[in-house]
């Protein structure tokens, strides 16, 4: 587990498969399931060391679940973060659902504000019609002076490039 999360990540077709040319990613529950030591299995697609990229377009359709305790994302880490940590390296959330929140989405950077020493954040939230029922293009436009998110081809959040932390490579998470 990563983050204080309570499920395990596992490299297994229960977690994580291919069906008809879409990539199902899920999250499930331990059976026979005890609710006094709950356990849950998700999958986790992590491309550092294999594809870490810096500018470019990402684009990823995706139908998501609901419901308390799901989180899903996808984000971005710099390549550097095992050697200069988190803020530090800056992270890029392409999507970030919580939850409990049924029909709103998050587009998020982070990283460490050089002034205070403290992280960063700045994002939008969206909320979206049919957000587990139909897919949803997430994408992302990364270029030297600008970074753009975008929620079904509408942006929905930008900032200048101006963070040490965007201009290196970063991995998909």
């Amino acid at each position: 587990a990563f983050n204080e999360e309570s499920q395990s990540y596992e490299n297994n077709t229960d977690n994580i498969i291919v069906i008809d040319g879409k990539l199902y990613i899920r999250a499930k529950k331990g059976m026979p399931f005890d609710p006094n030591n709950p356990v849950y299995t998700s999958g986790r697609i992590n491309t550092k060391d294999k594809v870490e990229l810096q500018y470019g377009y990402w684009e990823i359709r995706a139908k998501l679940p609901s419901g308390l305790g799901t989180w899903p994302a996808i984000w971005m880490l710099n390549s550097k973060i095992d050697s200069i940590g988190w803020p530090n390296c800056g992270e890029i959330d392409i999507m970030e659902k919580r939850g409990w929140e049924t029909d709103r989405v998050l587009g998020t950077f982070h990283w460490k504000d050089d002034s205070s020493g403290n992280p960063a954040s700045h994002g939008l939230d969206k909320t979206i019609d049919e957000i587990g029922s139909k897919f949803h293009l997430y994408s992302l436009i990364w270029e030297d002076g600008i970074l753009q998110i975008y929620v079904d081809d509408e942006r929905v959040f930008q900032i200048g490039n101006n963070q040490t932390e965007f201009k290196k490579p970063h991995y998909l998470l």
